[in-house]
């Protein structure tokens, strides 16, 4: 919020005490709220940092972030980040195309041997923004107890390189945990330098990012915090060794280190403002059209009155993180957390969404049938009762048992659904899905439920999340 030099000191003193009364409130709602999600997904512990206008108006840590020895989290916990690290691979990358090292059309086959002839189209660009056609996962394809000895670059190249390509480069959008992988043998290759040498210097040094490396579970880091996971009871997570997320999600840092990276996108400090747009432009097919919600290796988000978002979650075992960047706010939310399988998307939202202007007023619902369809599929969820025929193929074993299981036992006791407005509608051309978004009132608590069918009527994704 920009505020006038020519304010009066009465006017000013009024405003900014009212300005603090309305943060506060908020932020004891945000308390509640951060509290209630923790202890429904029994997360042990979380860090939060909220900036708005350049200024850090909440960060705070909650619950434990070492159970057995009793240690409270704090803004300064160090968590694993996961696939938050794609982001600053990908400023990593682009500091070495301002620096003249690289190219974005560059064929990645220039930096990186081994790969097949077949993979000889595929550009920087294209790993950068998940539209090279490489759809095989290294690392879902051994078992955590697989991961706790090193990997090498020629053993992970072995095991991918065999898969054809998916679709030709730039045909589609496909996630994609080797491209990234790739970026950073790229990384390595055009600078001299390690992975973990070039980001130390290039990016965390300059920054003052003390808390943020590599990790390293032998190194001392003070601050470091236990992942875990829940099942039955809350368990210590499963040891992987960093060789394997690399650059694709290595990473780990704190909520107040990325309030400074946070802040160095606002500015020159790492690479001039036509790069940095560059990483959040939406991701170009060959046909024309455009991945709307992904720019090189950030997701984006544009939604009216907030204006553009950036954005990227990620989780590791033991931990989850994510972050908004609603530039045209000037509002920056980062959480951090050390419980695996937990919606960190959902979470930043519902904080965010306590500092952004009001939003989300009902629409006005021309199918009313479709919606009573819809809130008895989020009644048949939350009681275990979904008709599994209801979804579709690519869902379903996305969804059960696993989300299914999640999802009921985290709403099973709100009970029936008082009233329910539709927020939002629409239709994804890339994806040709169509979707409605709905608010969902019960007598205690609220929830946002979003729900996706594809061209046969098929549920293609469903989502809750507590407002």
């Amino acid at each position: 919020m920009n505020r006038s030099l020519f304010w009066s000191i009465s006017f000013r003193i009024l405003f900014t005490g009212c300005l603090l009364t309305a943060f506060h409130s908020r932020a004891d709602d945000v308390d509640d709220y951060v509290n209630r999600q923790m202890r429904r997904l029994h997360i042990p512990g979380l860090s939060l940092a909220v900036v708005k206008d350049g200024k850090v108006i909440k960060a705070k840590g909650y619950g434990l972030a070492n159970v057995e020895l009793n240690v409270p989290a704090t803004k300064d916990t160090v968590y694993e980040i996961g696939s938050v690290t794609k982001v600053f691979t990908s400023t990593a990358v682009m500091i070495l195309v301002n620096d003249g090292k690289i190219n974005l059309d560059d064929k990645i086959t220039n930096y990186v041997s081994q790969l097949p002839q077949h993979w000889s189209g595929i550009t920087v660009r294209h790993l950068l923004s998940h539209t090279s056609g490489i759809t095989n996962d290294y690392a879902a394809e051994t078992k955590y107890i697989g991961r706790r000895a090193p990997l090498s670059a020629r053993a992970m190249l072995s095991s991918v390189t065999n898969s054809p390509l998916n679709f030709e480069p730039g045909e589609k959008f496909f996630y994609s945990n080797t491209g990234y992988y790739l970026l950073g043998l790229l990384i390595e290759k055009a600078s001299g330098k390690s992975y973990a040498d070039f980001m130390k210097e290039r990016i965390f040094v300059p920054l003052k990012m003390d808390s943020t490396c590599v990790n390293d579970s032998r190194a001392i880091m003070t601050n470091r915090a236990n992942g875990y996971f829940y099942g039955r009871d809350l368990r210590n997570n499963e040891y992987m060794d960093m060789s394997w997320p690399y650059s694709a999600g290595a990473l780990i840092s704190s909520v107040m280190d990325m309030v400074k990276w946070d802040a160095a996108l606002y500015t020159d400090k790492l690479l001039p403002q036509n790069y940095r747009e560059q990483m959040w432009k939406p991701a170009r097919l060959n046909d024309g059209s455009t991945v709307d919600f992904l720019g090189l290796g950030w997701g984006i988000e544009t939604k009216p009155p907030y204006g553009r978002g950036l954005m990227h979650f990620g989780q590791i075992p033991g931990f989850i993180a994510g972050f908004t960047r609603w530039t045209d706010q000037r509002l920056f939310v980062v959480v951090l957390a050390n419980m695996e399988g937990v919606p960190s998307g959902d979470i930043v939202d519902g904080i965010s969404r306590r500092y952004l202007p009001r939003r989300n007023n009902p629409i006005a619902d021309k199918a009313p049938d479709v919606t009573m369809k819809d809130r008895s599929l989020l009644q048949a969820v939350m009681s275990g009762t979904l008709d599994q025929q209801l979804l579709a193929e690519s869902f379903h074993k996305d969804f059960f048992p696993t989300q299914a299981n999640e999802l009921r036992n985290s709403t099973k006791e709100l009970g029936v659904i008082n009233s329910s407005a539709l927020l939002e509608e629409g239709a994804d051309k890339l994806e040709h899905t169509t979707y409605r978004r709905y608010r969902a009132t019960f007598r205690k608590e609220v929830l946002r439920f979003y729900i996706e069918s594809n061209q046969n009527g098929k549920i293609s994704d469903l989502r809750i999340a507590f407002d």
